[in-house]
């Protein structure tokens, strides 16, 4: 399965030197890790499926705007996660983890609907119904019912 968001969209976001920068551990690299950005990209896939699973089935065939979005966003806040200690998480990317997650759990309440490409997951359990009988509620169904 392909992840909801690239690298491509984290370099577009954030500058390709500045994903270098911080998913590279070699001094001065000029290029990003790409098994670094692989488990950030698989770990916010995770976290999308796990919540928006709640609703839609995961993962999407067809990947909505919306879920392309707080992937790089929760992508782009995991990168910068990975800063050095010194450094503060920019404001901006708080505001935006937050917002994400956010909206995941408004996907997730049905707040937020998702276009039509995404599937709605059956509610119906797969349970047997080929002997149901009808529960009758009289006095003559229940031995102990002289009270």
């Amino acid at each position: 399965m392909a992840n909801y968001c690239v690298a491509a969209d984290l370099e577009n976001r954030i500058s390709s030197l500045t994903l270098a920068q911080l998913t590279n551990d070699t001094a001065n690299a000029t290029t990003y890790n790409s098994t670094v950005v692989t488990a950030i990209l698989d770990k916010v896939d995770a976290e999308i499926d796990a919540k928006a699973g709640q609703v839609y089935t995961v993962p999407f065939a067809t990947i909505p705007a919306i879920i392309k979005q707080i992937a790089i966003d929760l992508a782009c806040y995991a990168v910068f996660q990975r800063r050095p200690v010194q450094m503060d998480m920019p404001k901006d990317w708080e505001i935006a983890h937050k917002e994400a997650l956010q909206r995941l759990d408004d996907i997730s309440n049905l707040l937020l609907k998702l276009p039509d490409t995404a599937t709605i997951a059956s509610a119906e359990s797969s349970m047997n119904d080929d002997e149901v009988t009808a529960v009758s509620f009289n006095d003559t169904d229940n031995p102990m019912s002289d009270f």
